[in-house]
């Protein structure tokens, strides 16, 4: 339970943190930009792994959840490296890889649509 909520919070303080450093990007505030990389996005991918983890090992949802989450990140990059011969990467980085999440929330949303199913 510890452990979860430790996922939890470090998720959430990781996604603050990016939030503050778009800001910051948009505002060309120079202090928040520097976490723009590559503390933001590491703390994020580490944190959205950790979050996969302890989502397979609670059993609560689908285990295909807890895959994606892992993957959601790391996949990203490589999904937006490979679609930037036609869709440029931006100077922050890619854009393109949209598709990819996109895909990855509907699976989250399908499993977690599954949730009251599984509990009666």
């Amino acid at each position: 339970m510890l452990t979860e909520r430790i996922a939890f919070h470090t998720l959430m303080f990781s996604m603050t943190l990016v939030w503050f450093v778009n800001v910051g990007l948009l505002i060309n505030q120079p202090l928040l930009a520097t976490f723009s990389f590559p503390v933001g996005p590491m703390l994020w991918i580490a944190a959205l792994i950790a979050y996969g983890v302890v989502t397979l090992k609670g059993r609560v949802l689908p285990r295909y959840v807890g895959w994606t989450l892992i993957l959601l990140e790391p996949v990203s990059l490589l999904c937006g490296l490979a679609l930037s011969t036609v869709a440029p990467l931006a100077d922050r980085g890619a854009y393109s890889a949209g598709v990819e999440k996109g895909l990855a929330l509907l699976l989250i949303a399908w499993g977690v649509r599954s949730l009251p199913r599984r509990i009666n």
